[in-house]
Formats: C-alpha cells, sequence, structure tokens
C-alpha cells in the first residue's frame, strides 16, 4: 500500500472515515529482479523514461500462479497490465502519463471456478 507506515495509516484512516473500504494489492516491486532495477535506478546508474513488456500466457484455466483455481475472475492481462504501470510509476517516481496495450485473439475457453 505504501513504503511509509504513516501514509499506509493514512489510507486505513481515509477508509473508515469515508465508511467505504480500501483494498491494495501485491506489487512486483518486490521481486527481486525488479529490486535490482531499483537500486540501479535509486543509485543514478539507469535513467529510464518508458518500459516496454511483453506478457505471455500459456494457461487457458482461470488458476493463479501456484496452480491453485481464482476465487474471482479478471482479464489476466488487464490485471498484470496493472501491476505493470504501478511498477513503472514507482521505478519513474512518476505518474503514468500515457500506456498503449494490444491484446491478442480473444477465447473465452477457460474454467471457472
Amino acid at each position: 500500500m505504501c513504503d511509509v507506515l504513516a501514509e499506509g495509516q493514512a489510507v486505513v484512516d481515509a477508509a473508515r472515515a469515508s465508511g467505504k473500504p480500501a483494498m491494495c494489492g501485491h506489487a512486483r516491486r518486490v521481486n527481486p529482479s525488479h529490486r535490482w532495477v531499483r537500486q540501479r535506478i535509486t543509485s543514478g546508474a539507469f535513467h529510464i523514461q518508458q518500459i516496454g513488456v511483453q506478457t505471455y500466457f500459456f494457461r487457458r484455466s482461470n488458476m493463479n500462479a501456484l496452480g491453485q483455481s481464482r476465487s474471482w475472475t479478471d482479464p489476466l492481462l488487464w490485471h498484470h497490465a496493472a501491476h505493470t504501470l504501478a511498477l513503472f510509476a514507482y521505478h519513474a517516481q512518476s505518474p503514468v502519463v500515457q500506456a498503449d496495450a494490444m491484446q491478442g485473439p480473444f477465447t473465452r475457453n477457460w474454467a471457472l471456478p
């Protein structure tokens, strides 16, 4: 949800005050490869302006990365694209200005839980 405890507490406080739920998801920033990139950026070794990402899905069922059935559904491409945008904003220390995506053939042959 945040890098600073006080910022996380502010989100919790705002959710409680509004009576609305707050939600956070996992972030790619804790993966070793992304931490390695982040260290290069903060040290000044890397200066990124854009990130190109290709994501391929070979499973055609509603399973998570552990092979377990997911209890909810969403388009996997959208799901992982959201993580990619969040990762870029984190690395660039900038809001996302523009994002373009292309989807391959649409199939709906996965087994829903």
